[in-house]
């Protein structure tokens, strides 16, 4: 059988042959260059800018014809004058330039077809043998063998010294345990692999400076919903803000160039480093019952992902917690103080948001998803390692509620130039792109429209997903980002906006080092509750406590439908669906009325952060806590058009009073954190009791997980 391409081939050719005799004959044009497809001779005509073309073959092969050319090369010929010329040749009686012309034509293109008709007709005997075969292998278990054997061949040595290993793992024979102990030593180590890269990075890239040498006036937070009058342009983001030495500069500039030479410089890690997929959690002491809440929910949403759990010392490791707990849920212990060496950690003397980074940058996993201790997803995670945004992008983030607030100074020390607009945030999606462009650049144009570095959504980082092998050099710039950021990268990156910390490190470096990224496409949602002021009676506020995170593939086909339908309707596909006003409220509902079949994403995580659901944190910390009277997620029976029927609330402390009183149950752990733990389980047991008591659904204290885990420590 012929394939469709060859049959629209061969009849392309006989309509060429077709054409080309009815063109001659009937025409008698000369061909233009764009329409030439052999080698050209062209000469000028009488009008100055316009040349015809004639191929040299068919020139040199007919005299006649040569004699016009000859002519028309002496001296301008007329347009019309050579056509007359070649049109009296065309019209020959005996007719044999044109069968030349055919001849041509076919002995070319036949030659040409058959070629390419013998090549498809080999492949697809090829393919139709090649899958024939696979099949058969598939069928016989060759396949599995030969994959088997690869495998083995690849990965043989470390599965022998692993077998040996345990074998071994009880011997009291001194000899036999230092060989047992130098089984990898032709492997990669991956604490001297880190260790020599934090070295590196501690030792000379390092800001040497101080700080920031005045924060200046705070940069408003404005939501993503508002376009800002005036905007916040480059003069609007510099004038009276964050403002360092001219030695610091230099010194921070210097240093990023030498660290980001260093990071391009690495290989992509070995797969003793980084491989498989996987989750990872970071906790210090007073957030390890918040984490073990989140890797039961985990669990309970069907998530069958192996867990590492990232602590900071060799003080926050629970025997219980790391050697029973954690292998019954599909998880383990990793501590950063180990990995990295009680030297380089107390040198590095990391604490908050840099202990973050390095449990992402030191867990083994190639493809995680990282969570913070306080963000709880509703739906199974292991979806997202094969979602779209994930397949094509390798890393996922999710958006904050704010504008981004960071200084020009910033992207100058980082080596970001900013060009021309080329996106309208701080434009209503009423008004014309091109009016928007003709505004001063500096004054009067959103600062973060500007090609070149990051769009203005700010990001939410308490759940990211992405693959470390792709991403290893982003992820450790953002690291050298966080090491430095109390002195001098948080001020220039937030310069007062809400929520200071890792959060806006993650671009920048991605930027740095042309990875690509992608932003659910998605706003944040806030719940809570109202409250009444206690010094102000009759007046009330809004009580925020949770964020909500939509489902990162459902919100990419979203915005692909969004801007599909705003091109068919001949409107600037940038248009932003949230941006508050009359006019884009209206294009949305006009979109979702002509597009029934498409719905609002669903919602995938809650990051509930004030207060955290956590008994540990909520008796030690000076931030938000609960009372253990109120609800703080959602009133019950609101919010349902959002979260479902499910009362999450009462699920997750549920969830906590069993981390709380039946979990982490050493001695141990709750003198390090000097807390009573019969207390605190009693307040947490009438707690739950309580939101049972008025909640609409009071099933949601019946966690499969939890049931499974009681017959487990029995």
């Amino acid at each position: 059988m012929l394939s469709k391409k060859f049959k629209s081939a061969l009849l392309a050719t006989a309509s060429i042959l077709t054409v080309v005799s009815l063109y001659v004959i009937f025409t008698a044009d000369v061909l233009s260059l764009s329409d030439v497809i052999f080698t050209p001779l062209a000469w000028t005509l009488d009008l100055p800018t316009e040349y015809y073309v004639l191929s040299a073959s068919w020139v040199n092969e007919n005299p006649a014809l040569k004699e016009i050319v000859d002519q028309a090369n002496q001296s301008p010929v007329s347009k019309t004058g050579l056509k007359d010329l070649v049109s009296q040749q065309l019209r020959d009686p005996d007719g044999q330039f044109l069968k030349s012309v055919e001849d041509d034509i076919r002995k070319q293109h036949t030659a040409e077809f058959t070629l390419a008709l013998k090549k498809e007709l080999e492949d697809s005997l090829r393919q139709d043998a090649t899958g024939f075969q696979f099949s058969q292998d598939v069928k016989s278990f060759k396949v599995e063998e030969q994959l088997r054997a690869q495998y083995l061949a690849e990965n043989g040595q470390l599965l022998k010294n692993e077998i040996i290993r345990d074998f071994l793992s009880n011997t009291t024979d001194e000899t036999l345990r230092s060989k047992i102990e130098n089984l990898d030593s032709l492997g990669v180590d991956r604490k001297n692999y880190f260790q020599n890269i934090f070295d590196t990075i501690s030792k000379n890239y390092m800001a040497s400076g101080a700080g920031v040498l005045t924060k200046g006036k705070p940069v408003f937070s404005n939501g993503l919903k508002e376009v800002t009058v005036p905007p916040k342009s480059k003069t609007e983001l510099t004038k009276r803000r964050v403002k360092i030495k001219p030695q610091d500069f230099r010194d921070l500039q210097e240093k990023h160039d030498g660290c980001v030479a260093f990071l391009r410089s690495l290989s992509v890690p070995p797969m003793e480093v980084y491989s498989g997929d996987g989750i990872v959690l970071a906790a210090g002491k007073t957030h390890i019952i918040g984490a073990l809440n989140v890797l039961i929910q985990l669990r309970d949403m069907g998530s069958e992902l192996p867990v590492e759990l990232v602590l900071d010392a060799k003080s926050d490791y629970d025997q219980r917690l790391c050697e029973t707990l954690l292998p019954s849920l599909g998880g383990k212990c990793l501590v950063i103080e180990e990995i990295l060496g009680p030297e380089l950690y107390a040198n590095l003397k990391p604490s908050g948001f840099p202990l973050k980074i390095i449990s992402i940058v030191v867990s083994s996993f190639d493809n995680t998803i990282y969570l913070d201790s306080d963000t709880f997803p509703i739906k199974n995670v292991d979806t997202l390692l094969e979602s779209e945004p994930f397949l094509k992008k390798k890393f996922i983030l999710w958006p904050d509620n704010w504008h981004k607030g960071t200084s020009p100074l910033f992207y100058e020390i980082i080596r970001l130039v900013p060009g021309e607009p080329v996106r309208r945030n701080g434009l209503p999606n009423e008004d014309s792109f091109a009016s928007y462009i003709a505004r001063d650049k500096d004054s009067e144009i959103l600062f973060h429209d500007l090609d070149g570095i990051p769009p203005f959504t700010s990001i939410e980082s308490g759940q990211l997903v992405f693959s470390k092998r792709e991403h290893f050099r982003s992820l450790l710039l953002t690291l050298y980002y966080n090491l430095n950021g109390d002195s001098f990268y948080y001020p220039l990156l937030f310069q007062g906006v809400f929520g200071v910390g890792d959060r806006e490190t993650f671009v920048p470096a991605l930027h740095v080092m042309d990875e690509p990224y992608y932003i659910t496409d998605w706003e944040i949602k806030f719940t809570g509750l109202e409250r009444e002021k206690d010094d102000e009676p009759g007046e009330f506020y809004f009580d925020e406590s949770t964020m909500v995170q939509r489902d990162p593939h459902s919100a990419m086909k979203f915005h692909n439908s969004w801007r599909a339908w705003l091109a068919g309707q001949g409107l600037d596909t940038r248009f932003d669906p949230f941006q508050n006003g009359e006019y884009t409220s209206n294009l949305v509902k006009k979109f979702f009325e002509e597009n029934q079949d498409i719905h609002e994403p669903d919602p995938f995580f809650l990051h509930v952060h004030s207060p955290k659901i956590n008994s540990v944190f909520n008796e030690v910390t000076d931030k938000a806590k609960y009372d253990y009277s109120s609800r703080y997620i959602t009133n019950v029976g609101e919010h349902t058009d959002l979260l479902g029927t499910t009362d999450w609330e009462l699920k997750f402390h549920t969830i906590n009073t069993w981390s709380t009183c039946e979990g982490m149950v050493s001695e141990a752990f709750w003198s390090s954190v000097d807390l009573d733990q019969q207390e605190v389980c009693k307040k947490m047991r009438g707690y739950v009791k309580k939101l049972k008591k008025g909640s609409n659904d009071a099933k949601a204290v019946n966690v499969r997980v939890l049931s499974e885990m009681e017959k487990l420590m029995l």
